[in-house]
């Protein structure tokens, strides 16, 4: 594979004859050519081009019959792939931790991508797109663009680890952009996972994150999708990377009969996972994810219920309210979700007002 030009100079170096060495070459082209073209396998063409280059007997010949423009594309697409794929890190790295760190003449960067553009791999045009994103600029065509690039890059292949990392660059930018209170990039995040899930991509080793899990079903219940939530968590709740003491599937199933407006059946699963966590052995997020549904449940209630039990559920409302402010602050978290978190309990506050 990957490692074939380096034996190969190395063999040029000892002086093996020229045509042994040239039949070499040839072999590595016809195994290369087989394989996925990510930014891999341009340096390796590069590197055998180098190898080629350095054992011409002459000279004298015009570059255009030694071919040495193909130096030239082979270090352009893989330059073009791996400087775009660590802007997209760049862009992430910079919105989930608040980097101040700027890489030089980004702006002149892109558009000199921009005029090259046809030149690009498409695994590099998608990249290309998805850092206009970053950019913010005109998210729902460079959206359609990426999503159209990477297509075309998956016919190759599908499993290669590079496009999981262009999709959980995205993945991480929209939904960012979604706690912010952005809700229309929810659609843009259902597009992401639906892709992730057919290409397998949400699978590592047969088994799915618990995070990656929470987000599908959250998503897919938000979008009003809840028969695809359920039919997601029957096929994956086995293939869980971890059940955290039975909080992951307490939780993704309580979420989905909350969206299927069950509830009373909310409020009676909830009510004694918060009173006695110790019991599911519940993660901070979990907890806190609990008691903004169940801070919704009681709204939803208020809704609906006569005027006895009205009583009743204003008061818990109002409890868990008081007792989820004290809550948020006791927990450590960062001071982001730490305000995300008290944002929501003070928003239900005000809608029951």
């Amino acid at each position: 594979g990957h490692c074939e030009p380096l034996i190969l100079a190395f063999l040029a170096e000892k002086s093996i004859e020229l045509e042994e060495l040239d039949k070499k070459i040839a072999e590595s082209y016809r195994v290369l050519n087989k394989s996925t073209r990510n930014a891999g396998y341009y340096r390796s063409r590069l590197d055998l081009q180098l190898v080629k280059v350095r054992t011409i007997r002459s000279r004298s010949g015009r570059p255009e019959d030694r071919k040495l423009y193909l130096l030239h594309e082979d270090l352009d697409a893989y330059y073009f792939i791996q400087k775009l794929r660590f802007l997209c890190a760049f862009f992430t790295e910079k919105e989930v931790f608040h980097s101040t760190w700027t890489p030089d003449g980004i702006s002149e960067l892109m558009q000199y991508f921009e005029l090259v553009y046809g030149r690009m791999p498409a695994f590099a045009q998608a990249y290309f797109h998805a850092c206009q994103i970053f950019l913010g600029k005109s998210e729902e065509l460079h959206f359609t663009a990426f999503r159209e690039r990477l297509a075309e890059w998956e016919k190759e292949d599908s499993q290669d680890p590079d496009i999981e990392d262009l999709y959980v660059f995205l993945l991480n930018h929209f939904l960012l952009q979604y706690n912010r209170g952005e809700l229309t990039v929810l659609f843009r995040i259902g597009e992401l996972y639906d892709s992730m899930l057919a290409s397998g991509l949400l699978l590592e080793e047969g088994l799915i994150s618990t995070e990656h899990f929470k987000n599908f079903i959250g998503t897919k219940c938000r979008l009003g999708q809840v028969d695809r939530a359920k039919d997601f968590f029957n096929a994956y709740i086995t293939s869980l990377t971890d059940h955290q003491e039975g909080a992951v599937d307490s939780y993704n199933s309580i979420c989905i009969s909350f969206y299927e407006n069950r509830l009373q059946y909310v409020r009676k699963e909830i009510e004694p996972l918060l009173e006695f966590p110790e019991a599911t052995k519940i993660d901070i997020y979990y907890g806190l994810n609990l008691r903004c549904l169940l801070l919704k449940t009681y709204y939803s209630i208020l809704e609906e219920v006569d005027l006895y039990e009205w009583d009743e559920v204003d008061e818990k409302l109002k409890q868990l309210s008081r007792s989820f402010q004290s809550y948020i602050e006791r927990r450590k978290i960062p001071q982001l979700s730490r305000i995300r978190f008290d944002n929501f309990r003070v928003g239900i506050l005000r809608l029951y007002t």
